[in-house]
């Protein structure tokens, strides 16, 4: 969130604070009084400070409240930072630093502190107590705590400093923020989790928590209690029975939530809930609800793997809870193991489901299709609880990349489907699910499938025109295949796509057609350089700088691989020989427009020759350029919730 990459932007790069590398002196020293209101603040360290780092670093690693800097610099050794500034009488202030780099490299990370006044003694205020951990999870040793005198979680915040004072969490989670004068702040938490130097709830990991406002008013506060990101409660309760057949659910956290950042990553939720009424999000953004009319003597669960805070916190663990409108609940269980197979996934933390429908044969849409629902213990076993009697297909599924979505497609997550089980007034046991993986390939590897399946489906007048591969990764392999052929002499146009988990022949629309009825057939495709060879050349010639570059939030990167002759496709021109066939990569920023069609907004584009891979020619993508998005096709199975409401029962299986 800007308001926390503006105003709070820690750097903590983990690295062994060296015996040779280490403060020797500060100006003025610790916790010194009466200092002149026009002071020069110095510290000085052991050996020559890289100055381009930290120039690089900016303010980035200082905080202090001091709000009026007239100059600032290095001594001519390099040993020495100094800033002069302009202070007010009597005034408490702290300067807190937690990154410097020498030049030989040596890096100091551990956040330090040191405070001074302009008065004759500092505020005798404090603010002391403790933070925890919380459902995330977070160990508080290597926090750091402060007062705000600004709401980061309402406004953003420009030009003097917004902190009070700043501190260290101790290893058992105490904390004292000392010299606090009246006022009213709001106290925050903060930490790198991911280790890679920042605290920015924008970046995967690090995590950020404001408490409520507090008021300092002539004596210290003791006892404040801060709490990573926390479920605080659900409504109904776990295991609740006779709930009402009309009735409001809600889970309630210690934070508000990001929803945005959980659309983006394909929040998961999953329920056996299938008539709903309403559903929202509470006014301070803490608690998700929903209204629902249940059936009678019936069990429920409610599940979620992905929840995040505005503060960054990730929750990313399965939880689930149980109740029933009954006076009890069923009795019959579903059990058995989840084997890691080939993938070399540990089970423990996957899910477990009963399906109503078979996945593998069926797509559904509307009521939700799981009757049951647990959790893989720590050595493989399950026991899904509360079932009622019916035909199931068990499932089992692992989010291995965290990323909210449970999606073996990406070639990380990983699924198991069983043959289907009854249950009938008896527990079912001996269930076993292998977890399987989904593989991207390369064209050459499916080149002979698309052949024979282009032979025995398609007239024999079939011209091959375009060959296309998506969201091809660096290995120069893509999840789905598509083969364009014109037919019926060229007055109609057929698609072969080939997946990871199935092989299509499909009708090509007409405003498909027209465009690729204007190619030239495709020459010497069975001769051409491997996909692999194609993508490691274009990441040679510049296209990693593509791919790793900083872009807006709202576009996405993506990788397309082509082969055709290029003729009314990406390169046009008087260099181009359009009696040839060539290899094409399109490293593109997109925005999406609507469901089906996202348009270019930079990028490049790179022709390569069709038998060596080699690039002969790049090319910017310099204007907005509409395209269609990949169509979605059965071999991507995953499993997501729709949204915004986070407990829309309606699930797509895709």
């Amino acid at each position: 969130m800007n308001m926390f990459r503006s105003s709070l932007f820690l750097l903590l790069i983990p690295a062994l604070l060296t015996a040779q590398f280490a403060v020797v002196s500060t100006q003025p020293a610790n916790n010194a009084v009466n200092v002149p209101l026009l002071t020069t603040l110095s510290i000085t360290f052991t050996e020559p400070l890289d100055t381009v780092a930290m120039n690089e670093a900016g303010d980035s690693g200082w905080f202090t409240n001091i709000d009026s800097t007239v100059s600032y610099g290095y001594s001519a050794d390099g040993k020495t930072a100094w800033s002069t500034h302009v202070l007010k009488p009597n005034t408490d202030y702290f300067y807190a630093f937690s990154y410097v780099k020498a030049k030989s490299g040596a890096l100091i990370t551990a956040p330090h502190v040191y405070y001074f006044t302009t008065g004759s003694a500092f505020s005798p205020y404090s603010v002391s107590g403790t933070l925890s951990a919380g459902t995330v999870n977070i160990a508080p040793a290597g926090s750091v705590v402060a007062l705000s005198t600004v709401n980061f979680m309402e406004q953003e915040t420009d030009g003097p400093p917004p902190f009070a004072s700043w501190a260290n969490v101790n290893a058992n989670g105490t904390f004292t923020l000392p010299h606090v004068s009246n006022g009213t702040y709001w106290p925050l938490a903060a930490k790198d989790v991911n280790g890679d130097g920042r605290i920015d709830p924008g970046r995967s990991g690090d995590v950020v928590v404001m408490g409520d406002s507090i008021v300092v008013n002539n004596a210290s506060i003791t006892n404040l209690a801060m709490t990573y990101f926390s479920l605080l409660s659900v409504q109904p309760a776990n295991l609740s029975v006779n709930v009402p057949l009309q009735t409001t659910l809600s889970l309630t956290f210690s934070e508000p939530l990001d929803m945005e950042s959980m659309e983006e990553a394909g929040e998961t939720w999953f329920s056996s809930i299938d008539s709903l009424v309403a559903s929202g999000v509470s006014d301070d953004g803490k608690t998700i609800w929903s209204t629902v009319v249940l059936k009678p003597n019936t069990p429920y669960f409610i599940s979620f793997m992905y929840i995040r805070s505005r503060g960054g916190a990730v929750m990313n663990e399965p939880q689930i809870f149980y109740f029933t409108t009954g006076a009890a609940f069923p009795t019959t269980t579903v059990s058995g193991t989840v084997l890691a197979g080939e993938t070399g996934v540990a089970p423990a933390g996957a899910i477990v489901g009963l399906a109503k429908v078979n996945f593998l044969k069926e797509k559904t849409d509307g009521a939700p299709p799981f009757g049951g629902w647990g959790m893989v213990n720590a050595n493989g076993t399950f026991t899904i609880p509360y079932v009622s009697n019916g035909t199931y297909w068990p499932l089992a599924a692992k989010d291995v990349n965290k990323d909210g979505e449970l999606d073996p497609d990406n070639g990380v997550d990983v699924m198991a489907f069983g043959d289907s089980i009854v249950v009938n007034n008896a527990s079912v046991t001996g269930v076993e699910l292998t977890f399987f993986k989904l593989t991207p390939f390369m064209l050459g590897q499916i080149l002979q499938r698309a052949d024979s399946l282009a032979a025995a489906n398609l007239p024999a007048d079939r011209s091959l025109r375009r060959i296309s591969g998506w969201d091809v990764d660096t290995l120069g392999r893509a999840r789905t295949w598509e083969f364009a052929y014109a037919v019926n002499g060229n007055t109609a146009g057929k698609v072969i796509r080939i997946g990871t988990m199935d092989m299509r022949v499909e009708e090509m629309d007409m405003q498909y057609f027209q465009w690729i009825g204007m190619m030239k057939p495709v020459v010497g495709y069975l001769q051409a350089a491997s996909s692999a060879t194609v993508i490691a050349n274009v990441e040679a010639a510049g296209g990693k700088q593509v791919r790793t570059a900083q872009i807006p939030p709202q576009w996405e990167f993506r990788a397309e691989l082509s082969l055709s002759n290029q003729q009314n496709n990406w390169f046009m021109g008087p260099d181009i020989d359009t009696t040839k066939s060539y290899w094409a990569a399109a490293y593109t920023y997109n925005y999406q427009i609507d469901p089906d069609h996202s348009q270019w907004m930079g990028g490049m584009l790179y022709l390569c020759d069709l038998q060596t891979g080699a690039v002969l020619k790049t090319q910017p993508v310099s204007f907005p350029f509409s395209v269609r998005k990949e169509p979605v096709i059965a071999e991507q199975y995953v499993l997501a919730q729709n949204y915004p409401n986070p407990f829309n029962p309606a699930t797509t299986i895709r």
